[in-house]
């Protein structure tokens, strides 16, 4: 999987199953557990949280990252509509904090979040790199997929010519008007796959 892929992947999970606002709530909920808890509008940020996950299972990489933090068990439909009926009876979130299912709930969206943060800070740090869709119009990326096979130093140095040699055959054909610029590799993300971003005066 490419870092870059995954980032992406987990920050689509995290705001895809709302794990900013259920976090909030809950902390917001510790900070006085004898206090009120508003668990009918706490329900509804679950349900929306429930309808996104189904949606994401259709997305392998997003189903890789569920499996790895055991998120299949809390949203299993079982499970999740003995949290969301345990929830919006509740009026004060001591009445839930240490059952399992609503702490499984809690670290899962806590692990989210830790996992975005470490993805975010450790693995992209590069501003271009995390916006590469925002940048200017003449970086082209491309997704390398060596299928079953394993791509070797070779083989990426002949990929990386064959850009060079497209790259040149474009700007030939170019306004004069536009001075010729080299082929820069402004993003590679390596992984079973790898993305590569070039850029030049197209």
């Amino acid at each position: 999987m490419q870092k870059l892929d995954y980032t992406k992947t987990l920050q689509l999970i995290a705001d895809q199953l709302k794990s900013e606002e259920i976090m909030a709530a809950i902390e917001k909920g510790i900070q006085s557990l004898q206090g009120g808890f508003d668990g009918n509008n706490f329900t509804a940020t679950l349900l929306s949280s429930k309808s996104n996950y189904d949606k994401l299972t259709n997305n392998p990489i997003a189903m890789e990252i569920f499996k790895f933090l055991g998120a299949q068990l809390v949203y299993d439909n079982a499970n999740y509509s003995q949290l969301l009926n345990r929830t919006v009876t509740a009026n004060q979130l001591a009445k839930l904090i240490y059952e399992e299912l609503f702490y499984r709930f809690y670290s899962l969206h806590n692990s989210i979040k830790g996992c975005l943060k470490n993805a975010t800070t450790l693995l992209v740090k590069d501003d271009k790199v995390q916006h590469y869709e925002k940048q200017e119009s003449n970086i082209l990326i491309l997704q390398v997929d060596s299928g079953n096979l394993t791509l070797t130093l070779s083989n990426i140095i002949t990929i990386f010519e064959l850009l060079r040699d497209l790259a040149d055959e474009i700007q030939r054909h170019a306004n004069a008007d536009r001075q010729k610029e080299d082929l820069q590799v402004v993003l590679l993300d390596s992984g079973s796959e790898f993305a590569v971003g070039v850029k030049g005066n197209y």
